[in-house]
């Protein structure tokens, strides 16, 4: 489980997602969407990528995983998959999804998009009922 985690988020350092804080900010244009809000299941990215783990068999591997530290991600209903983000400015509506892993929550960010990755910074969130 280590290697896979340090290989995504290698993956995602290489691709510049993973950049240090503040980075997105310090540099050029960045490609937006703007303010949106998606609702769908909380994923780990790690296990989605790699054999597709999602849904309520996976909850408890979810959750460990995403307290490991591996990447957030959501899925919709239309199978669209978004990498989620922490705010920089507030950490909180980010964190307490983690605990949420393989449930389904609302997320209201600014959207990004580059290299094909879809991302939410995660300016809001709500657990699904």
């Amino acid at each position: 489980m280590g290697f896979a985690i340090a290989a995504m988020i290698g993956l995602f350092l290489a691709n510049g997602i993973g950049a240090k804080e503040g980075h997105l900010h310090e540099h050029g244009q960045q490609p937006k969407s703007g303010a949106q809000t998606i609702r769908g299941e909380v994923l780990d990215m790690v296990c989605f990528m790699a054999h597709e783990g999602q849904g309520p068999k996976h909850m408890s591997c979810a959750l460990k995983c995403l307290k490991d530290g591996a990447p957030m991600g959501l899925i919709t209903g239309d199978g669209k998959v978004y990498l989620l983000l922490e705010d920089h400015a507030s950490k909180k509506p980010y964190e307490q999804m983690k605990d949420w892993a393989g449930s389904q929550a609302t997320v209201k960010g600014e959207f990004f998009q580059r290299g094909g990755v879809q991302a939410v910074v995660v300016k809001s969130s709500e657990k699904g009922k």
